[in-house]
């Protein structure tokens, strides 16, 4: 069974409500005391005044107050049923320009504690029924079956490496930080026959099984790995023209930015006007292909002050030192009116920096007027490995699941978690 975060101490929820949906069958369980929780039932889970939980139904306490506390289901987790709990106010997006709260849908089983920060929220559940739900999550659940299949093999296969091993506490957090994971709330009951088709498949190299990252859109090439993250260097985590046949050569990385491609990724073969209905619930549309951003000096200033840089005088300049082969910035100078000049390393840094929340990727350029500066850019994410956008164009193309992870990952092989355990 995995431990998923939901609410993490540093989102310093004091109070969380929940619904229990019927035909569920849950208790809460604090050491001997055990509390069945009632069908269509509203509930809240309150920190107290001394540093403890407590089980509330509208404003009358039900249970003890508690350092730890679960609420197990009485029934085998089937992710069609209604066996789940709604959990309200749910943050998504954290630390990312389209944070917002909605309500999960989340089958399992949960473990509440108390910390100095606040109230934290684990699901247990299956690595298949994680498998599934991240895969609706990512993206939407009215995308082509080959693109949730190409997901849940990478989804998993990520998991199973824990190259990216972030969180102590729990196997992995609900969000962009690892992977998205929302629950049943976006499921459909064809998503069922969907997931059999690739369940237990991982990506190896080797015969170990690959650190399968992946972001949202890469812009037309996909970046070394080794760029974006010093210590990882792996040869199926390639640059790579996202498209059916080699792009015209480029001049400049800025005439790159400037054209639109022809890539999976593109409106070419994702056309704006239907992305909508392909996108993960919580994404906004957004030309994520090609985009552009406008700050003006002194608001970047402030910004980058703000954000703990020692920023003296005003930002006249932005110098890329360093790029990747998407284009993808991984150095950048910034240069002041007092004549010094900052260096931010790494692409994240680079997106974190320059805005209130995060750029959608590093690729850019700048065009300086009197007033602003422009950033024109490519793509969104850090760009190594599955492009989304990019597998969602191969799929709607007609291309397999097995096609897009081969594209995605050169030098891989598409093997059953059991063959593995089976060769050692």
């Amino acid at each position: 069974m995995l431990n998923i975060g939901i609410v993490l101490p540093e989102d310093q929820q004091t109070r969380l409500s929940f619904h229990i949906n019927k035909n569920s069958q849950y208790i809460w369980q604090n050491g001997q005391e055990i509390i069945p929780l009632q069908q269509n039932t509203n509930y809240i889970v309150q920190q107290t005044m001394q540093n403890a939980i407590q089980l509330f139904q509208k404003e009358v306490a039900l249970s003890k107050k508690t350092n730890v506390a679960t609420i197990q289901n009485l029934q085998p987790t089937n992710l069609q049923s209604e066996q789940a709990i709604v959990w309200d106010n749910i943050i998504v997006g954290r630390h990312f320009h389209w944070k917002k709260y909605i309500s999960q849908t989340l089958p399992g089983n949960f473990q509440l504690k108390i910390t100095e920060q606040g109230i934290q929220l684990i699901n247990n559940l299956s690595l298949e029924n994680y498998i599934t739900c991240v895969a609706i999550s990512e993206m939407g659940k009215f995308c082509p079956a080959a693109m949730l299949q190409a997901q849940m093999v990478v989804a998993r296969s990520w998991f199973l490496a824990h190259a990216e091993n972030k969180h102590k506490e729990y196997d992995a957090c609900n969000d962009d930080c690892c992977q998205r994971y929302q629950g049943i709330t976006n499921y459909l009951p064809c998503i069922e026959q969907i997931s059999e088709v690739a369940s237990g498949f991982v990506l190896t190299h080797n015969h170990i099984i690959c650190d399968t990252r992946y972001s949202k859109n890469c812009g037309g090439i996909t970046e070394y790995a080794h760029n974006v993250w010093e210590n990882t260097s792996e040869p199926y985590l390639q640059s790579l023209e996202d498209a059916p046949k080699p792009f015209s050569p480029y001049h400049s990385m800025e005439e790159y930015i400037q054209d639109v491609p022809e890539s999976y990724c593109s409106p070419k073969y994702v056309p704006y006007h239907s992305l909508q209905q392909y996108l993960g619930a919580v994404d906004e549309q957004d030309n994520y292909h090609r985009w552009n951003y406008t700050i003006s000096p002194r608001k970047l200033t402030q910004l980058l002050q703000q954000k703990g840089y020692p920023i003296q005088g005003q930002v006249i300049d932005l110098q890329p030192i360093q790029r990747g082969n998407s284009g993808r910035i991984y150095e950048l100078q910034i240069h002041t009116s007092t004549n010094k000049i900052y260096t931010i390393h790494s692409e994240y840094k680079i997106r974190t920096a320059l805005h209130p929340s995060c750029l959608f990727s590093s690729a850019f350029f700048v065009q300086k007027t009197d007033t602003h500066f422009q950033l024109q850019g490519a793509g969104w994410g850090h760009g190594v490995g599955l492009c989304q956008m990019g597998a969602l164009g191969m799929a709607l193309q007609g291309k397999t699941f097995e096609q897009i992870l081969s594209h995605y990952y050169p030098n891989t092989t598409l093997q059953q978690m059991s063959e593995i355990c089976s060769n050692k």
